[in-house]
């Protein structure tokens, strides 16, 4: 509602989220000179759960279940901070 291009800009941003995520190719084929986007990107975390759960038969790693679930929380947090910060505005823009 502030911003009238957010629109292209994140889905732009949601198709390159798509194509860093490893989920139809393995995290092997990641050369290592660019494996720090794996390690930065929260969604290869489920991505490697889910992987390793179906395909592999093992159980997902806690470390990397508890990253994950810290990212969430605090992208939640974050969201509704945001979202009550500006709530009070949204009848004089609409």
């Amino acid at each position: 509602m502030y911003l009238r291009d957010v629109r292209q800009v994140v889905g732009l941003g949601l198709t390159l989220w798509m194509f860093l995520t490893p989920i139809v190719y393995p995290a092997s084929m990641v050369p290592e000179r660019f494996r720090w986007v794996l390690d930065i990107n929260p969604m290869a975390f489920l991505v490697d759960a889910y992987r390793g759960a179906v395909l592999d038969d093992r159980l997902p790693a806690l470390s990397s279940l508890v990253v994950f679930a810290g990212v969430a929380l605090a992208a939640f947090v974050s969201g509704y901070w945001v979202f009550n910060r500006s709530k009070p505005t949204f009848a004089d823009l609409l």
